[in-house]
């Protein structure tokens, strides 16, 4: 997916432009930059005009930017709905994530209550044996 297109800019001030795909970690925001790729002219004294690209799926949720040196320009965050990209506040998205990530300890202890509901104990302790390991 096209994301945005650069019609060149100075290498002196910015890097290559970048994006990555966010994902929740550990309670924390965590890029993966191989999702994204600046399809372009660009080397060390010249940059020219190019598109950022990105590799996501419907609902994931996005962050690109250029780095200035200068230190004025604050990524950009989205997540894609309908193909489209739906602008976001950081905050924003880190709020969506928190609802739309599955929690596989979460679904493994949900699994071990269906368990002990059923009158299945040596089956829930096994469950919860093996998510505590």
């Amino acid at each position: 997916m096209k994301i945005q297109t650069y019609e060149g800019y100075n290498t002196r001030r910015y890097n290559m432009p970048w994006a990555a795909k966010v994902k929740l970690a550990n309670g924390r925001l965590d890029f993966d930059f191989r999702a994204g790729n600046f399809v372009g002219e660009w080397n060390i004294k010249h940059a020219g005009r190019g598109d950022l690209h990105i590799d996501a799926a419907e609902g994931d949720a996005i962050c690109w930017g250029i780095k200035d040196t200068r230190g004025h320009k604050e990524p950009a965050y989205a997540i894609i709905k309908n193909g489209k990209l739906e602008p976001k506040e950081k905050t924003e998205i880190y709020d969506y994530l928190s609802v739309n990530t599955k929690n596989p300890a979460n679904e493994k202890a949900q699994e071990a209550i269906e368990k002990i509901k059923g009158g299945d104990y040596k089956s829930a302790i096994e469950i919860l044996g093996n998510l505590v390991q």
